[in-house]
């Protein structure tokens, strides 16, 4: 009988300490002071905007660069993506009728570049790559690549083109020279960074200008 009852004793002090441990558990575990929350997808943690953005954004609100501002979103959404149109070059297509090719603005060429091999040219800057310009000047930019073929141009910031746009595809002359002209039209500030770039010639080269 008294084996009965400590065996019947036992049982009672563990079901109670399994009690006691279950209505303690949560509150122990439910916030580690050592573990560092991350945000997840619910989390009100916002996106912050891209800095170019922010500079359009910024441009919008002074009247001194709104202007150029305004200029640069007209272009559409085809000018602001630089792959729009791009798709697979074909040099059979631009033979057929080079100037309506030049003419469209696809800013998608501007990753138009050879692969490195023997035989061929790598695209070279002919006009200085660092240079200073006044408010609502032009530069000149010159590339060599090869005789007859496009290239394109494309303005990272504000400022256009002579097709006043910021991206414009012209084809090189008999002597693989490619040139275009770019203005800091009113509200184009600070520094801004041309590149160019041929389909038939590797690289690209990058261009540098300071606006006074």
């Amino acid at each position: 009988m008294n084996s009965l009852r400590l065996g019947f004793g036992l049982i009672l002090v563990i079901a109670a300490a399994l009690y006691w441990a279950s209505t303690r558990a949560p509150e122990e575990t439910s916030q580690p002071s050592d573990l560092v929350r991350l945000p997840t997808q619910d989390s009100s943690w916002e996106k912050q905007p891209s800095r170019e953005a922010q500079r359009l954004e910024e441009g919008l609100q002074d009247p001194s660069k709104r202007v150029a501002v305004e200029k640069t979103l007209e272009a559409g959404l085809e000018e602001r993506s630089s792959m729009a149109g791009s798709g697979a070059y074909d040099h059979s297509v631009y033979l057929a009728d080079p100037e309506a090719y030049v003419k469209r603005v696809v800013p998608g060429r501007i990753h138009h570049t050879a692969m490195g091999a023997e035989g061929v040219p790598s695209l070279m800057p002919l006009s200085q790559t660092d240079r200073q310009v006044a408010a609502l000047g032009t530069l000149e930019f010159k590339v060599k690549a090869m005789p007859q073929v496009p290239v394109t141009f494309q303005t990272h910031g504000l400022g256009a083109f002579s097709n006043q746009r910021t991206t414009q595809t012209v084809s090189s002359d008999a002597e693989g020279i490619a040139t275009v002209t770019w203005t800091a039209i009113r509200g184009t500030v600070g520094d801004v960074v041309v590149v160019a770039a041929c389909p038939l010639a590797v690289g690209q080269v990058r261009f540098l200008g300071h606006i006074q």
